[in-house]
């Protein structure tokens, strides 16, 4: 075929599909056809690798908070534990103190219980070395000022100065004064002075000691009778 103006020479490859010629405008419309569907192209992948990139972008923010929310709670619980640990810790001490505490106590008892066992005996070796049996079978003894007749206190001596003890036919005198056989108003005086309640003042009271009717203040040595009176140690032993 004869190509006129305006005609362009096809390749061999356009010949074989049929093409003998194509113009010029043809061609511009074949290449601005192409453009557009490479426009369309680019513009779809454009379009799909923003979208991949948002979907990557939104898991990546899921998969780091999924990660903030794994470290706090690996954090709360290293923090539990750890304060778990310290509390046991702090229990087992407390425990050793406490079995220590404890230890020294009874430590402290046994050899407190020793010491009065060796004062007991010390005591009643020295009632019996100093006692005197007569042939009434009265048994009479001083210790530090105190005065017992067969295992009863009787007495009170000061603990200076001379002390007479006489016994003649049962009948026990200390400086001149029978102090045995206890007559009824001495047992009585026995049972007020058992159930004395002896201490130390705490506060100031109100009402005077009634026998020296001197004020009872805080710190002086005091006594409770049984019917609740309050006076002086010393003048309730005078």
């Amino acid at each position: 075929l004869d190509q006129g103006p305006g005609c362009v020479p096809l390749c061999p490859f356009h010949s074989k599909l049929g093409f003998t010629s194509m113009t010029h405008q043809d061609l511009q419309r074949s290449m601005s056809l192409m453009q557009q569907e490479m426009q369309r192209n680019m513009a779809r992948a454009h379009d799909d690798m923003r979208r991949s990139m948002s979907l990557m972008q939104r898991d990546m923010r899921v998969n780091f908070s999924q990660m903030e929310r794994d470290l706090r709670h690996g954090q709360r619980g290293m923090r539990r534990g750890l304060q778990q640990e310290l509390r046991q810790r702090q229990q087992h001490q407390q425990q050793q103190q406490q079995h220590h505490h404890q230890q020294m106590l009874r430590r402290q008892m046994h050899q407190d219980s020793w010491q009065m066992r060796q004062q007991l005996a010390a005591t009643h070796r020295d009632i019996t070395r100093r006692s005197n049996v007569t042939s009434a079978g009265v048994t009479t003894a001083v210790v530090n000022g105190e005065v017992f007749v067969n295992g009863q206190r009787v007495a009170q001596v000061p603990n200076t100065g001379r002390v007479s003890l006489q016994t003649v036919n049962g009948i026990v005198r200390v400086n001149g004064e029978v102090v045995w056989p206890p007559s009824e108003s001495a047992d009585v005086a026995e049972r007020i002075f058992r159930n004395t309640i002896r201490s130390v003042c705490e506060q100031d009271r109100d009402e005077p000691c009634p026998i020296c009717l001197e004020p009872i203040v805080a710190g002086q040595r005091t006594c409770t009778l049984p019917c609740f009176h309050f006076l002086h140690q010393d003048c309730a032993e005078a």
